[in-house]
């Protein structure tokens, strides 16, 4: 296809059509940039996305044109797609573009510009992103914080955790600012703040744990109490009954005392002796008859 015939499907009002030739032009690369560049007015974001990507993938000769267009053009979208496609490049000269891009005294720019160097990760880029973390945009201020996470700049984390202060109310800024904080240093470390926190936290669970127990033990005695003054109005005081003394109940202690055997053989010989006295006694008496 020729270029004429590239150029008839860009006035086309279909915008595939126009996407398609934004892909075709690739192939004629002196021809396509300033084409390219001019698509950006287009009114379709998807044909001028395609055009930053045509210019991407044309390379280092498109860098000179994008970058004289974010100067001297002053429209925010056209300099919003020379920046996507400066960005897809990822030069060094493209990186001081951009980072001069942040001194923009517009909004979108800066912000575009911040993302862009995030993105592509440019270190020399953090102390002026930094800057940006007091922007009077809230876009900026958080294209800022995002960059600063996705080049993790370790020094920068004062600077956001001080944003982060800063905006009070803001929930969606707060996400963000610990996002960033969480790419820059996934596993920070526990200082001495943090534990007095913990203590302090652990002791004012016991506090509420002791008062909640004060309260229970009190609510309980109560209940108790009125429990038992309900009991005592509804038991009626019953007649007390006439105990009889009981009996003693006396022991008879056995008047039969144990004998050892010693003495039983003593009293069985006595026994004996009486015996044969009484004996003989009836002999005689009987030899005198």
């Amino acid at each position: 296809m020729t270029i004429e015939q590239i150029k008839e499907k860009l006035n086309s009002e279909d915008h595939n059509l126009r996407i398609e030739a934004c892909e075709e032009l690739i192939e004629y690369p002196d021809d396509a940039i300033d084409i390219l560049i001019e698509t950006f007015h287009d009114k379709n974001p998807l044909v001028r996305f395609q055009a930053a990507k045509s210019l991407s993938e044309i390379g280092d000769d498109s860098i000179k044109p994008l970058i004289n267009t974010l100067k001297d053009n002053d429209d925010t979208i056209t300099q919003k797609y020379v920046i996507l496609a400066l960005k897809d490049i990822a030069n060094t000269t493209v990186a001081e573009e951009l980072i001069n891009a942040l001194d923009s005294t517009d909004f979108a720019i800066r912000k575009f510009a911040a993302k862009a160097l995030g993105e592509m990760e440019v270190e020399e880029a953090t102390d002026k992103i930094m800057e940006l973390l007091t922007d009077d945009d809230w876009g900026v201020r958080t294209s800022a914080t995002k960059a600063l996470g996705d080049i993790r700049a370790t020094k920068a984390i004062d600077a956001i955790k001080k944003a982060r202060r800063a905006a009070t109310g803001d929930k969606e800024f707060k996400k963000v600012a610990n996002k960033a904080l969480k790419k820059i240093d996934p596993k920070p470390k526990k200082g001495k703040k943090t534990t007095k926190k913990t203590t302090k936290k652990s002791e004012t669970k016991k506090t509420t744990k002791k008062t909640e127990n004060k309260t229970t033990s009190k609510k309980s005695t109560k209940k108790t109490e009125n429990k038992t003054k309900t009991k005592k109005s509804e038991t009626k005081p019953k007649a007390k009954k006439e105990t009889k003394p009981k009996a003693k109940k006396t022991t008879k202690k056995s008047s039969t005392k144990t004998t050892s055997p010693k003495k039983i053989a003593k009293i069985d010989i006595k026994k004996r002796r009486i015996l044969g006295r009484k004996k003989r006694l009836s002999t005689l008496k009987n030899r005198r008859k």
